[in-house]
């Protein structure tokens, strides 16, 4: 009996260790200064791309126009009526 909880404990160690040791089959995302394709990536890794390119003008397309804030939004509780109180001292 002590023979066979033995090699029950010895497989199921190794399915553990081999499980672990595994790397993740998909690679990491990085998403800002460790990503290549990001102009702060570039910026962090000192090189240029299309993302950052070295020229300022190129890869910039037309100036865009300015385009007017909009209007605050109104409160749908607010119905603009003023009520005067008068106060008595």
């Amino acid at each position: 009996m002590a023979a066979l909880t033995g090699v029950f404990l010895s497989t199921r160690l190794t399915s553990c260790i081999s499980t672990s040791a595994t790397s993740p089959a998909l690679p990491l995302i990085h998403c800002g200064r460790g990503d290549k394709k990001t102009a702060k990536g570039k910026r962090f890794n000192h090189s240029f791309g299309n993302a950052r390119p070295r020229d300022k003008k190129k890869g910039r397309g037309p100036p865009r126009v300015p385009v007017p804030s909009s209007p605050g939004k109104k409160d749908p509780y607010d119905d603009d009526e003023v009520i005067k109180i008068d106060i008595d001292e």
